[in-house]
């Protein structure tokens, strides 16, 4: 089997979570209004590695259903 990605902590985790969901995104075509004030924040709350791996299995191929979509009011 492959070896895993390192797991990403802190500012670099949710940067990268950030980025994940921007290409979800536009893979599924989402109105762009959506990218400007939607963040996925779970990592932001220790998510658990389990979470975290299935985040990144979700990116090659299968839907990312670990998704939340928070919607900040602003």
């Amino acid at each position: 089997s492959s070896q895993k990605e390192p797991l990403l902590t802190g500012v670099q985790h949710l940067k990268e979570a950030e980025s994940i969901f921007i290409e979800y995104i536009k893979e599924t075509k989402m109105e762009d209004t959506c990218v400007k004030r939607h963040r996925y924040y779970e990592a932001e709350n220790n998510a658990s590695q389990e979470a975290i791996e299935t985040r990144y299995k979700s990116r090659q191929g299968s839907p990312p259903v670990s998704f939340q979509i928070v919607v900040h009011s602003f």
